[in-house]
């Protein structure tokens, strides 16, 4: 898959987060809000692991700019999402909304640092 077409999918899916996220916000939480997210999550996670396991098997350096937004994406975004869907369960959803919000920042700052780190040092 090409450069191009991974960031415009790879864009699409925060659309698709940012949608959901602002649909929950609107309708504090509603159960089809939170599946858009879920779809978006999946959407970056199954474009972003095909990725991951290439550079990783290629042995670039943990300097590289994609390998420290692999970290980021995956702690920051993935993680902060799965506890807003714990806080979400438990019923506490001025928690829930706070890490949306966190993460739609991070995903942003994820998204950036990919597109820079895939232009500055070559992936293929």
């Amino acid at each position: 898959m090409s450069k191009y077409l991974i960031d415009i999918f790879l864009c699409i899916a925060y659309g698709i987060f940012l949608l959901g996220a602002s649909g929950s916000f609107r309708y504090n939480g509603a159960k089809k809000t939170v599946l858009i997210m879920l779809s978006a999550i999946t959407m970056n996670i199954c474009i972003s692991l095909p990725l991951i396991t290439k550079i990783l098997s290629a042995g670039q350096g943990t300097g590289n700019p994609v390998m420290v937004d692999m970290f980021f994406g995956t702690v920051f975004v993935w993680t902060t999402f799965l506890a807003a869907l714990v806080f979400r369960i438990k019923k506490s959803l001025h928690i829930f909304h706070a890490l949306i919000a966190v993460v739609e920042i991070c995903w942003f700052l994820n998204i950036v640092l990919f597109i820079y780190g895939t232009y500055r040092f070559s992936v293929s």
